[in-house]
């Protein structure tokens, strides 16, 4: 069974939150694997501010809830932070609408999703919790052990090693399926 969280109910585990207490929910999605995997692992949850405390607690690496424009929740890895300035000669793509980000204005948060290529951008005020531990393959992680530290620091940083993977993957697979049609017609054709 397949678990989809509503506004409503994330809205709930929020005020919990902001009581100091820690929500446990599990990870519904694709965006976040392989390092949590969809319906079978948990997060362990605490509360973030969503201002510039919040910022300036989180780290590159840390996996934090974040809230869009739209209203909804999102489970991503912070990719990057920028306090003011802009990103011109770093390779971001936009999320929302696969164009290359260039300038941005004021501090903000750069998330993807270990899964995922393009980036979510957003501002400090859209920030809810952050992952303190996380529940993979019947086991709890905490932040200090070594599978968050290679999720974290490794996968993390290796997403064009990865884009590059997918496009050699899909390349292999073209080559294959042109030489089994190819052998195909020649023993068609004997």
């Amino acid at each position: 069974m397949k678990t989809y969280f509503t506004k409503p109910l994330l809205d709930d585990y929020m005020k919990i939150l902001k009581e100091g207490k820690s929500v446990v929910i599990p990870v519904a999605g694709t965006s976040m694997e392989p390092a949590l995997d969809d319906g079978i692992d948990r997060v362990m949850l605490e509360y973030l501010s969503p201002d510039l405390s919040g910022f300036e607690q989180i780290q590159i690496g840390d996996i934090c809830l974040f809230q869009r424009d739209n209203g909804s929740y999102v489970l991503h890895r912070v990719v990057k932070k920028v306090k003011e300035g802009n990103l011109k000669g770093q390779k971001f793509v936009n999320i929302e609408n696969n164009q290359p980000i260039n300038d941005i204005s004021g501090p903000c948060i750069l998330f993807r999703g270990d899964n995922q290529i393009a980036v979510d951008i957003i501002s400090p005020d859209g920030l809810r919790a952050r992952v303190i531990r996380s529940f993979h393959n019947g086991k709890w992680y905490g932040k200090y052990s070594f599978y968050w530290f290679f999720y974290c620091f490794f996968w993390a940083r290796s997403s064009a090693c990865r884009t590059c993977g997918r496009q050699a993957a899909r390349f292999k697979a073209q080559v294959t399926s042109l030489l089994r049609r190819k052998k195909r017609s020649t023993q068609q054709g004997q």
